[in-house]
């Protein structure tokens, strides 16, 4: 347990000490303002494409403190775990802590600029469809199996999951807002295509995290092992979340260039 607490607050300091130099580069680097004159230049393609690079960074670095965090909470839950079931139950909580924790190192870098007034909509309703319905049934499935006098999987296993699952909503929640209350592409002669970006990084957002919960309810069921009907289902859904986020991933590396074209994305789940 002390090798768990010590790990966590290294981890806390990291994200303490990257969201610290982010937000002093962003202080130090004004946002890009029209000034007076005969009307501004056309956006060339270098500027467009040295924008969209910067707009990538914050993805780029909640994913390395994802994967970071996953490798440092990794050999520390397997030892907590002690038993081959617990170990696979504690490898799907650490998944999904890490997941968590990208995102929420996604949502408290700074931004160089805010959108004023509300939030913007920029998904469709029925892009929320998979990744609440996995939630829910993830969570009722978790409760079911807890109350169960049938199965071997009690609160013991059910609650840290539990938790976890919901500070994993809750992530990507704020990073859903973060995507819709700041501006990414700051220069004002790209605000069209700052919309674009925006949406289409939203709609990213919840396909990956509906990807991971699937993935994630999946993956519990198999390592339960309750029975065969439950391990096939499980299995079904842990390939359905990896390709939720094989799609996701895809979307974000040719984000510049789905965005760059102009063309919207389709993307609705």
């Amino acid at each position: 347990m002390t090798k768990l607490i010590v790990v966590l607050a290294v981890l806390a300091a990291l994200a303490w000490g990257v969201t610290a130099l982010a937000s002093w580069i962003t202080k130090k680097k004004a946002p890009l303002a029209i000034t007076a004159g005969p009307g501004p230049r056309q956006v060339s393609a270098a500027e467009r494409k040295k924008a969209m690079v910067r707009a990538q960074l914050p993805t780029a670095v909640a994913i390395i403190f994802s994967i970071i965090m996953f490798v440092a909470l990794f050999r520390v839950s397997i030892a907590l775990a002690g038993q081959v079931g617990q170990a696979g139950m504690a490898v799907v909580l650490t998944a999904v802590l890490s997941t968590s924790g990208g995102l929420l190192m996604f949502s408290a870098l700074p931004s160089r600029e805010k959108l004023p007034g509300t939030p913007q909509r920029l998904v469709a309703g029925t892009a929320f469809i998979v990744p609440v319905a996995a939630f829910l049934a993830f969570l009722a499935c978790l409760v079911a199996a807890a109350l169960s006098t049938q199965v071997k999987f009690g609160w013991a296993e059910s609650v840290p999951l539990i938790v976890g699952t919901i500070v994993l909503a809750g992530a990507a929640y704020l990073a859903l807002r973060r995507i819709s209350t700041t501006v990414s592409l700051p220069d004002p002669r790209m605000a069209a295509l700052d919309r674009q970006w925006r949406e289409v990084s939203a709609c990213l957002l919840l396909r990956f995290t509906g990807g991971a919960l699937l993935a994630c309810f999946g993956a519990t069921a198999i390592v339960a092992g309750l029975s065969i009907i439950i391990t096939v289902a499980g299995a079904a859904l842990a390939l359905a979340g990896a390709a939720q986020l094989f799609l996701a991933a895809q979307g974000a590396l040719k984000i510049r260039t789905t965005v760059g074209e102009g063309t919207p994305s389709p993307i609705t789940a």
